[in-house]
Formats: C-alpha cells, sequence, structure tokens
C-alpha cells in the first residue's frame, strides 16, 4: 500500500524503497548518506497517516478528559490524607477503649475479690454462729 501511494503521488521509486526500508540496488547505494527525504516523506505523511488527523470536537474532548483525571487525582489526594487521619483517629479509639476494657476486666476482679472475701467472711462468720447455737 505504501509503495503504491508512492507510485500515485509522483515519488521515486528509489525514494519510497529507502523511507519503507527495502532493499536498493549496490549502483544506488552510493547516493543512501545523501539522500533527502523530507519532501517526499511530506507528501506521503498527508495522505497515508499512522494517527487520524484530530478534529477540533476531539481535542475539546481530550482536553474535558485530561482536566477531569487532573480532578480526580486531587480529590484522591484528598481522601487518601482524610482516610489516614482517620485511621489514625481510629487508632486512638481503639486505643482509648482497650484501657478503659482493661480497666474495667481489673476493676471487675476487684469487685469478684472482694465479694469472694466477704462470701468467705459471711459463711465463716454464719458457721461460727451455727456451730454457736
Amino acid at each position: 500500500m505504501f509503495l503504491r501511494t508512492c507510485a500515485e503521488l509522483g515519488i521515486s521509486s528509489w525514494s519510497a524503497k529507502l523511507m519503507c526500508g527495502k532493499a536498493i540496488s549496490a549502483s544506488d547505494d552510493t547516493y543512501v548518506h545523501d539522500a533527502e527525504l523530507k519532501n517526499d516523506f511530506m507528501k506521503i505523511s498527508g495522505v497515508l497517516r499512522l494517527f487520524p488527523k484530530t478534529i477540533p470536537q476531539a481535542e475539546d474532548k481530550i482536553k474535558n478528559l485530561e482536566n477531569a483525571i487532573g480532578q480526580l487525582e486531587n480529590e484522591n489526594i484528598a481522601f487518601k490524607t482524610r482516610i489516614g487521619l482517620l485511621q489514625k483517629d481510629f487508632q486512638k479509639i481503639k486505643e482509648t477503649v482497650d484501657k478503659i476494657t482493661m480497666n474495667f476486666h481489673l476493676g471487675s476482679i476487684k469487685e469478684l475479690s472482694l465479694i469472694f472475701l466477704y462470701s468467705l467472711y459471711c459463711y465463716s462468720n454464719s458457721s461460727i454462729l451455727i456451730g454457736y447455737y
């Protein structure tokens, strides 16, 4: 397709072969180092393109998408910061709850110990009283 398009545009077969990387004859090999292919390339690039020319509406859409991506990146940064702060706050709350729970358990153990001692006291006094009667 490339060589056919070059022929239709009036580009010499020698220039066309150089541009597409085809082998050239040894007699033409001496001219390769001085090859001026820029004008021929400009002719062919106007017809054959790897990427189509963008239309103005597409450029606007691309700019809008780039702006939207930028806004999302900024929001992600803000969310990451918020999440980090919430994780720190959660950790502090967890540590506080753990301390309260531990103190509660210790308090419960103290209360149970006092109840146990009191019940022993009451039991020993009651047995004394029972033995007394």
